[in-house]
């Protein structure tokens, strides 16, 4: 199992697509190959509000692939406690660098064409090119990733060593195959296995230590608004055209 050190080391040595990569596989329990199907316009950010005292942000993130009975993967990340190992934290600053940093252009918001949202990958990366920033990074912190591309196996070995944690909770974040062969699908992955965000999983893997008792501190503090303009500059204004949208 991967230690938090080690896994902080992982962030760091990696790019900012690859630290997102990295961090989702492993938050999540998230295929790569899942992940690389993953569309931007997949991605939506709300709060699960049934901890307290603090509302914890989270990472919804559709993905193309479906379960046995045909229904989408749904996979939620939420807020880390530890912001280097926070996978919401790494998409963000994936978002700034992929568009901020390197210039890639936002997509029209206002025209109905929607290739867009269908076309633009949340990690434009192929399966060789995942596999060789993963081994190279392995490599140089000369550690035994085994299958590179399979964070989510050590995601698994992480929660199942968490006390309010059992294994149905894992089996619904993506652990699902019964087994060593894949050849048996259990009875959970056929009625949840991503219908819905598996959120007791979800608050675990963020680090939280109890289910029940989300506290954030970081969250009290609030940035000025001048700073928060300083990013996506033409953010409100993109938000404010689309809700006065007349053609709907």
């Amino acid at each position: 199992m991967l230690s938090i050190q080690d896994r902080k080391r992982v962030m760091k040595a990696m790019s900012p697509v690859h630290a997102m990569a990295f961090s989702i596989c492993f938050q999540t329990l998230m295929r790569g190959d899942s992940l690389r199907e993953c569309a931007l316009a997949g991605l939506s950010f709300t709060w699960y509000e049934e901890s307290g005292p603090d509302a914890l942000p989270y990472l919804r993130i559709l993905t193309k692939h479906k379960n046995s009975g045909n229904m989408l993967r749904l996979h939620g990340a939420c807020r880390h406690l530890d912001v280097e190992l926070c996978a919401l934290g790494a998409t963000c600053r994936y978002l700034v660098w992929r568009f901020d940093i390197l210039g890639e252009p936002l997509p029209d918001f206002l025209s109905p064409n929607r290739a867009w949202y269908d076309a633009s990958k949340l990690y434009p990366v192929t399966d060789r090119g995942m596999y060789a920033a993963f081994k190279k990074v392995s490599d140089e912190l000369d550690l035994d990733l085994g299958k590179v591309t399979h964070m989510r196996e050590f995601g698994a070995r992480y929660l199942e060593t968490l006390p309010y944690i059992n294994e149905e909770d894992i089996t619904r974040l993506g652990k699902w195959l019964d087994g060593g062969d894949g050849a048996k699908v259990s009875s959970v992955a056929r009625t949840n296995y991503f219908t819905n965000v598996a959120h007791k999983a979800m608050v675990a893997a963020g680090g939280h230590s109890d289910y029940t008792n989300v506290c954030m501190p970081r969250q009290q503090e609030q940035p000025h608004p001048e700073l928060l303009k300083k990013i996506f500059p033409g953010l409100e204004e993109a938000t404010t055209a689309v809700v006065n949208r007349t053609d709907g």
